[in-house]
C-alpha cells in the first residue's frame, strides 16, 4: 500500500496487512529508523489501512470494521469508531482526515 505521510514530512506509515503485529510500522527519514507502535496485531482483523490525525499526535488504524484511535505520545488506544459499513478501506471517508476549517 502506498505510505501515509505526517504533515511535518519526517514520518510516514507503512502497513502490510498480514504481517501480524508488524502490520503497522512508523519510519522516521531523519533517523533512518522504523518503530513497531504495536506489541500484538490489532483486534478485528487485517488492518487495512493507517494514517496521522494532520494536527493531533493520533494514529488512526483501520481494520475492516472499526476503527481505533491511538494516541503515540501515551503510546495508547483512546477510541474505538465504528463505521456502520461492513467494510472499512483506504478509500472510506473515515479514512479522509482533514483539519476543520473555521
Amino acid at each position: 500500500q502506498d505510505p501515509r505521510w505526517h504533515r511535518k514530512g519526517d514520518y510516514f506509515v507503512t502497513v502490510c496487512p498480514k504481517a501480524g503485529a508488524a502490520a503497522v510500522l512508523i519510519h522516521q527519514l531523519s533517523k533512518a529508523s522504523s518503530q513497531q507502535p504495536f506489541g500484538k496485531a490489532p483486534k478485528g482483523g487485517d488492518v487495512q489501512c493507517a494514517c496521522f490525525h494532520p494536527n493531533k499526535p493520533f494514529l488512526f488504524v483501520a481494520t475492516p470494521q472499526h476503527v481505533r484511535v491511538y494516541h503515540l505520545i501515551k503510546q495508547a488506544m483512546v477510541q474505538r469508531l465504528l463505521s456502520g459499513c461492513r467494510w472499512i478501506s483506504s478509500s472510506h471517508p473515515l479514512m479522509s482526515i482533514r483539519p476543520a476549517t473555521t
